[in-house]
């Protein structure tokens, strides 16, 4: 009599987590370059809204040395 019992194997779960990632990632990056006019509005509202603190961002990183000096 055979023991027909499910066995997990680690090595197969892995590759089958990282085969189903790389399908996701390959679907976004398709839906994104299908549909680039949106992708691009999407861009650039999202660099207007992050500018100003990166902006912030430089002026601070610039500033540090001379506040570090006083």
């Amino acid at each position: 009599m055979k023991n027909n019992k499910f066995e997990s194997n680690k090595k197969y779960f892995t590759i089958s987590i990282y085969s189903i990632v790389v399908i996701l990632i390959g679907c976004i990056i398709f839906r994104l370059v299908n549909n680039w006019a949106s992708t691009v509005g999407i861009l650039t509202d999202l660099w207007n809204t992050i500018f100003p603190f990166f902006i912030g961002f430089l002026i601070a990183y610039v500033m540090n040395p001379v506040v570090y000096l006083f």
